[in-house]
């Protein structure tokens, strides 16, 4: 009686299986391609033009569509984004100071406008500092820049309740480097929306 030994490569059986695995792939490979083709209808794209300030201390909103015929859904009154574009998140403080100057005032009274308009967000104010000075003193001075920024949202009509403050002192710089450039960036207080 002859021994069957297992089939060989170049058998009819191994080609056989071979011929499987090889539509298996192409059979997958065109059910790649078919799905990579398809691509996402583009968004509408909408342009926020500049805030519109009527009075001394009031927002007002503008939106301005570039498609005709779609509606601005992606940027409404009232948003983080909207937050954004229209106030600036972020006041600088001299070296080695706490001290608002006359553009950190106007910044924070466009904050607290806007939180005005909007009282359903709280906020946190950030304290930042340069790397100059040990950590502890650094902290310290970011807590005082949170605060100040803090002082004068509340002063401009917003609850005390809403805003909470935090220092993070030179552990978060905007602008590495170590030069005066780079730490006049790094002195600030960055109000975050929390809701």
């Amino acid at each position: 009686m002859r021994k069957r030994f297992p089939a060989m490569p170049g058998c009819a059986e191994c080609s056989w299986m071979l011929r499987q695995q090889c539509r298996g792939i192409l059979l997958f490979g065109a059910v790649f391609l078919a799905l990579a083709a398809c691509t996402p209808q583009p968004q509408p794209v909408v342009v926020v033009s500049a805030p519109q300030y009527v009075g001394p201390l009031s927002y007002q909103p503008s939106l301005d569509v570039k498609s005709p015929g779609t509606a601005p859904a992606l940027q409404r009154p009232g948003t983080g984004a909207d937050f954004a574009s229209h106030v600036q998140a972020r006041v600088l403080f001299p070296y080695d100071s706490a001290a608002l100057d006359d553009a950190a005032i106007a910044t924070l009274d466009r904050q607290a406008d806007w939180l005005r308009a909007f009282p359903e967000y709280r906020v946190l104010v950030e304290g930042h500092a340069d790397e100059r000075g040990d950590a502890q003193y650094n902290l310290s001075l970011g807590l005082a820049r949170a605060e100040a920024a803090r002082n004068r949202l509340v002063a401009s009509g917003v609850e005390a309740v809403r805003i909470v403050t935090m220092s993070y002192g030179a552990t978060r710089p905007v602008i590495m480097g170590n030069d005066e450039s780079a730490w006049a960036q790094n002195r600030r207080a960055v109000t975050v929306l929390l809701n």
